[in-house]
């Protein structure tokens, strides 16, 4: 039986409109995974088998311009990438007894490879990439502790860091000015400057655990910086709260109504 094939759309999203103009399209298996990069000009597929890189600077002909071996790709754990560097979380069969994975860093430009390393075998789910595409987190064994890495060069990253962390982290987010850092667990959240990122300073240790003189319940959903960078956006069950991250002191506003579904 011939594969079964799902059609991963290029579109080409302005202004909302009530419709949206079809550029061209690319025949994707549908255990296979696509992602577009930031800049708009590389579309990458994980397969079982590694990475396919589409060079799509012309969406209306996309061409397969690489390829990169990595085995089980489309069962990675973890995708980051910014406008020219893309990094994976994946899985190595030959570590089957360990819950880590391989870190991949991949230097990308129009769908072409242009510098590629391991990072780290021994690295968790959890990945977190600046704006700059300098800085790379990424979670320990088990998504225990992080590591900070610096990627400006990606054939050669450098290790700036190992922290501690809070146990389990489920998500890290790094704001968009490059200068704070988040991680977190159910219940609790850390909030980091990283503006020397080999020498982070732990802003605030923040638990959500439920009290009986507070309105907020635990299960961090996900974590997010606003455009400026100093404010954070938290979302607990059925709560949004918005963090003011300015250094003059940490306030935790619940917005009224509007952010409570």
């Amino acid at each position: 039986n011939a594969p079964r094939h799902r059609i991963d759309n290029i579109l080409s999203i302005g202004e909302l409109q009530a419709c949206c103009k079809l550029l061209g399209a690319i025949p994707v298996p549908s255990a296979d995974i696509p992602f577009l990069m930031p800049d708009g000009r590389t579309l990458f597929v994980l397969t079982p088998q590694g990475i396919q890189w589409w060079d799509i600077t012309n969406p209306g002909r996309p061409t397969r311009a690489d390829s990169s071996a990595l085995p089980l790709a489309n069962s990675t754990g973890s995708v980051v990438g910014t406008n020219s560097v893309m990094a994976a979380a994946a899985h190595d069969p030959d570590f089957a007894s360990c819950d880590c994975r391989d870190l991949r860093l991949f230097g990308v430009s129009a769908g072409h490879v242009t510098a590629s390393a391991t990072v780290s075998d021994s690295t968790g789910d959890q990945l977190a990439i600046s704006n700059d595409g300098r800085l790379l987190a990424a979670a320990g064994p088990g998504d225990n502790g992080l590591t900070l890495w610096t990627i400006g060069t990606p054939r050669h990253p450098v290790l700036d860091v190992s922290l501690a962390t809070v146990p389990a982290l489920i998500g890290i987010n790094i704001g968009d000015d490059d200068e704070r850092l988040v991680d977190w667990n159910d219940s609790y959240l850390q909030l980091w400057d990283i503006m020397n990122p080999a020498d982070p300073e732990l802003l605030a240790s923040v638990s959500f655990s439920p009290k009986p003189d507070t309105q907020f319940s635990s299960n961090i959903g996900g974590a997010i910086f606003a455009a400026s960078g100093s404010e954070l956006a938290v979302a607990l069950d059925s709560t949004l709260l918005l963090v003011d991250t300015d250094p003059e002191g940490y306030s935790f506003i619940l917005l009224p109504g509007v952010f409570r579904w």
